[in-house]
Order: structure tokens, then sequence, then C-alpha cells
């Protein structure tokens, strides 16, 4: 499936909740989120790629592990990619970390994080929050049909271009680490 993405970093996030909801969004709640990115010291993943267990929290419920490769396609305006993903029971998580781990999956970063999510027309627009370790401030994600969707969404919302970014949370965290090497 390819998804289309956009972050937008240092917007009002009570201001556009308020607008979406105004517009007629469907809030689909706050979710927590452990995320483990999965790599190889002797066959890495590439660095355009990655390869991640997603467990979710919602509601105090545990949602079926999503198991996903997502690959960074070229594209401009809008991070492009194509991701594959399979869900698998909780309980069968361990295992699949055992698995992973025979096969030379040897390598491990996990981060935590708070999501909530919107739902407005073909957008799905997801307010984030890490943990420190993994970045410190808070972004919000839209999803769109395309990219010339993704410039209508920011133009109807009125969001500066200058706020929005198509980097991925790895690039995000490393200009982040090269400002304050503390974090």
């Amino acid at each position: 499936m390819k998804e289309r993405e956009i972050k937008i970093i240092g917007h009002d996030k009570e201001a556009l909740i308020q607008a979406l909801l105004d517009k007629g969004a469907s809030d689909q709640g706050e979710e927590v989120q452990t995320n483990i990115r999965i790599s190889s010291s002797s066959h890495p993943v590439p660095d355009h790629a990655y390869l991640r267990l997603r467990k979710v929290v919602k509601g105090g419920e545990t949602l079926p592990l999503e198991f996903t490769y997502k690959e960074r396609l070229e594209g401009a305006g809008a991070r492009i990619n194509e991701e594959t993903t399979v869900h698998i029971q909780p309980e069968e998580g361990d295992l699949l970390l055992s698995l992973l781990d025979q096969l030379g999956y040897d390598i491990r970063e996990e981060g935590y994080k708070t999501r909530h999510t919107f739902f407005y027309k073909d957008f799905r627009v997801e307010f984030d929050q890490w943990d420190a370790q993994t970045l410190s401030y808070p972004y919000i994600e839209v999803e769109g049909p395309s990219v010339e969707a993704l410039d209508r969404f920011l133009e109807e919302f009125s969001i500066p271009s200058g706020q929005v970014t198509t980097k991925s949370i790895g690039e995000l965290r490393a200009e982040e680490r090269k400002k304050d090497p503390r974090l």
C-alpha cells in the first residue's frame, strides 16, 4: 500500500483540533504505542526503509500487533512510502521477536508514542508525541490520497509551508541530536 504523508511541526495543536472538529472531522481517540525498530548487524535494513513491530493500546485494549516493512519511494511535496503490514496476535509478539533473532535481526530500538487520530474527508490526521529519548517535540502527521490533496489540506487550514516537512522520525531525531548531543 502506498502512503503519502507530511509532518507539521510547531503548529497550534488545539487550534487545529478545533478547526478539524468544526469542519466535521471524526475523532478516533487516543492510543499509546510501543514501536520496536528492527535491523540486523549482518544484513541491515536499508537506510531508506525500516522494519517495525508496533503494539497499540487503545481504550485499555491491546490491538493486534502490526509488523511492518516501510520503504521510502521518491516523491516531492510529501513522503511517499510503500508499506506492507501483517497483523499478529499480541501473545505472538515475543515469538516473532525470537524468530527474528534466529534470522539475525539482532538490533532493536524501542520508542513510545501517544497518538490522537482524526479522520477528515480523505485525510488521516495524527497528533503524535514520542518519549523524550526518541523525539522531544510533538508533531502532526497528515496522510492523504495525493500530494495535491495534501497541499489543499495545508491551504484549507492555513498551515505555513515553513512548518511542513517530509523528513522521517530518524531524520528529525538526527537533526535534534546534532543540535543537542545530550538527547
